[in-house]
């Protein structure tokens, strides 16, 4: 999506109808927006530009910087829930969660401050279409909180965590290693580091070359936490995969888009072992189409 004057018609009406899509499927399972929060402030104002841009009631010249994040999340999420829905999940208990929270990716709380329960679980959404997409058989798991994870595919269990520290991944995955080696499965570790790494910041810079510094400062911030993330994973054995996402709006000049990149690395000595390689190759690649094998990164583990 891009600002004012570039916007056709079609971007309005996708947004309508995906404003409708989300508040039938709230209202299908009986939940009730509250007002004042994350997402009926983004439905709200994505269904008021939606209109007034489709008749031509709001002057089309305007750069959207003050609500263009709100149509962002609303299409994106709208995509996601159709392709959980479609594939018959049982969304109203992410639904239900998701009433409150902020709709504003790439910016923590602030301390003792709990508004994130739009973001984790909309990332846990996307999360289960991304794999659907790709012809998996996602199923969430039963159990509210379930420690082993938020849902599975073929037995594998996935976990998704949405951290605002840079620091809470290690604790993440030792609680998540020993619930699941508890009961004797395997897992696919994922993170959503948006919030942690603050990307927000820099959604409205002056020009391309300040952005690209911006974006390469944070991008060796987030390979230097991610290297050691992942080498601690890949030393638990029954964690045979590893991803992370990062979702921002970005914003250069009067261009604006909604950005999630993913990450993904196959432990594949693991994976072989267990005889799930092809597998969790999969579903890394349905996260990152160059996703990469441990050993071609670790030489002294193949």
């Amino acid at each position: 999506m891009v600002g004012g004057s570039h916007l056709s018609r079609s971007v309005w009406d996708e947004l309508t109808d995906a404003v409708a899509y989300i508040r039938e499927q709230f209202a299908a399972n009986k939940i009730r927006l509250a007002k004042d929060e994350g997402i009926t402030k983004a439905l709200d104002e994505a269904e008021a530009l939606g209109k007034g841009r489709a008749e031509g009631l709001v002057d089309a010249t305007k750069p959207l910087i003050t609500s263009v994040e709100e149509c962002h999340v609303i299409l994106a999420f709208a995509r996601d829930l159709r392709l959980c829905v479609r594939h018959g999940l049982p969304v109203g208990p992410h639904l239900r969660r998701m009433t409150s929270g902020s709709t504003n990716f790439g910016v923590p709380s602030a301390p003792n401050e709990h508004n994130f329960f739009f973001k984790d679980f909309e990332t846990e959404l996307f999360v289960a279409a991304t794999p659907i997409q790709a012809g998996l058989p996602v199923r969430f798991l039963e159990l509210d909180n379930d420690p082993r994870g938020e849902m599975e595919v073929e037995g594998l269990l996935i976990e998704v965590k949405h951290p605002d520290s840079q620091s809470s991944t290690s604790r993440h995955l030792r609680k998540f290693t020993d619930t699941i080696r508890y009961s004797g499965a395997s897992g696919f570790f994922i993170r959503s580091i948006e919030d942690a790494f603050e990307l927000a910041s820099g959604v409205e810079l002056s020009s391309d070359l300040v952005h690209r510094e911006w974006e390469e400062k944070k991008a060796d911030e987030m390979e230097a936490n991610g290297m050691l993330a992942v080498q601690q994973a890949s030393r638990l054995g029954n964690i045979l995969g590893f991803a992370t996402l990062a979702s921002h709006l970005e914003v250069v000049g009067n261009e604006s888009r909604f950005v999630r990149k993913g990450r993904a690395v196959v432990f594949d000595k693991a994976a072989e072992q267990q005889g799930r390689f092809d597998l969790v190759m999969r579903i890394a690649q349905a996260l990152d189409d160059a996703s990469t094998k441990w050993s071609s990164i670790a030489p002294q583990d193949r």
